[in-house]
C-alpha cells in the first residue's frame, strides 16, 4: 500500500550524472562514427556480449554520426536481446531520480496519452514548419516519433531510459538511441527539425539545463526549426494539485505535489500499487522555465523564439493554458 512520504526539500539539481548511453549496438554502419575515431563493428563486437553494458557510454569525443536516414533497423534485434542492468531501488539516493523515474511502468502513468493524441500533436508541428532529418529529443516510448515516421519524416528518437526506448513500436526501434541529452553524438548542423515535447526540459539544474540548449543549438542546422513543449508556470502555480490518486486496470496510483526552491521547481512523488501488492515509488523534479527565462540564453546560442502558444493547436498563451509551446528557429 503507497502511504504518504511527504515531499522533503529539494537542493539545487546540477551536479546530475550523465547516464544517457547510446544504443549504437548494431544501429549504425561501419564509418559512421567518422573520422580520425575508426569506430565501426569492432567497436560493437568488443562491447556487447563481453560483460559490458550492452549501451556503451558515449562521450563527447565520439560525436560524428551522420545524417538520420543511416540508422539502420539493426539495433532493434539488439534491444530485444540485451540485458538492462537493474536500476537502483526507491530507496538508493544516490541516484538521479530520473535514473529511477522512467521503467518500464512509467507508461501505465500516462496510458490515458494515445498514438491519436501525438498524431494530432505531430500534425500541428509539421503545419508550423516542422520537416525533417529531425530529432526527438527525450523520445520516451516514442509516441512522437512514431507518428513522425508514419507520416514521412526521417526522424531519430533519443532517451535516458532503456526500458522506455525497449517498450517503443518495434517499426521506430531501429530509429532510436540513449544518449546524453547534454553531449549529443550527433554532427554539427544533423538536424532541420527537432522537437522536445512532454515538459522533459528542465531535469539538469541550471548549468546542465544549459548544456542542453548548447546541443540544441549545435545539431540544429541553420534556418532549421525546434519545438519545446513545456510546462506553464504561470498555470501549474495557480493549479497544483496536491494529492490525487486514481485507479486504472487494478494498478492504483497516487500523486503527491509541491512546489519547492521558490516555486521554481514542481516536484512529484509517485507511488504505484498493483493488484498483486508489489509497491513501486519515485520522485520527479522538474524546473520551471517562463518564455522569458529561457529567450536570452536561446539568443546567445544563435536561435530565436519566433512564437509562443499556449497548445499545440496554436491558441494564445494565458493564464489558463497548461503548457507553453515554444518555436525556435536558427539563424
Amino acid at each position: 500500500m503507497c502511504t504518504s512520504t511527504g515531499l522533503g526539500r529539494v537542493g539545487r539539481a546540477g551536479g546530475k550524472a550523465g547516464l544517457f548511453a547510446l544504443f549504437l549496438s548494431g544501429a549504425f554502419k561501419e564509418g559512421l562514427l567518422g573520422g580520425a575515431h575508426g569506430i565501426g563493428h569492432g567497436w560493437k563486437d568488443a562491447t556487447v556480449g563481453r560483460g559490458f553494458h550492452p549501451y556503451p557510454i558515449v562521450s563527447r569525443a565520439l560525436r560524428g554520426l551522420g545524417p538520420p536516414s543511416l540508422l539502420g533497423e539493426s539495433s532493434h534485434r539488439a534491444l530485444s536481446t540485451a540485458t538492462v542492468h537493474p536500476m537502483s531501488s526507491p530507496s538508493d539516493t544516490s541516484e538521479p531520480w530520473f535514473v529511477t523515474a522512467f521503467r518500464a511502468d512509467y507508461r501505465e502513468l500516462y496510458a490515458h496519452r494515445d498514438d491519436h493524441a501525438a498524431e494530432e500533436e505531430v500534425a500541428h508541428l509539421i503545419e508550423q514548419g516542422l520537416q525533417g532529418p529531425v530529432l526527438d529529443l527525450c523520445c520516451g516510448f516514442g509516441r512522437h516519433a512514431a507518428a513522425m515516421t508514419r507520416r514521412g519524416l526521417d526522424v531519430v528518437g533519443v532517451d535516458l531510459s532503456a526500458e522506455l526506448l525497449r517498450s517503443a513500436d518495434p517499426h521506430i526501434a531501429g530509429r532510436l538511441a540513449r544518449c546524453d541529452a547534454r553531449s549529443l553524438p550527433f554532427k554539427q548542423s544533423s538536424f532541420a527539425g527537432l522537437v522536445n515535447l512532454f515538459s522533459s526540459f528542465g531535469y539538469f539544474g541550471e548549468d546542465g539545463d544549459l548544456e542542453v540548449l548548447d546541443e540544441i543549438a549545435r545539431v540544429l542546422m541553420p534556418s532549421g526549426v525546434a519545438f519545446m513543449d513545456l510546462m506553464n508556470p504561470e498555470f501549474v502555480r495557480a493549479t497544483l494539485v496536491p494529492f490525487s490518486e486514481r485507479e486504472e486496470q487494478g494498478v492504483v496510483l497516487t500523486e503527491e505535489r509541491a512546489l519547492e526552491n521558490d516555486g521554481l521547481q514542481v516536484v512529484k512523488q509517485v507511488c504505484m500499487t498493483r493488484p498483486d501488492g508489489e509497491v513501486r515509488r519515485w520522485r520527479e523534479e522538474v524546473r520551471l522555465y517562463t518564455v522569458a527565462d529561457l529567450a536570452e540564453s536561446l539568443q546567445e546560442r544563435g536561435i530565436e523564439v519566433e512564437s509562443v502558444a499556449g497548445a499545440f493547436d496554436g491558441r494564445p498563451l494565458a493564464a489558463d493554458t497548461p503548457r507553453q509551446l515554444l518555436r525556435l528557429s536558427r539563424r
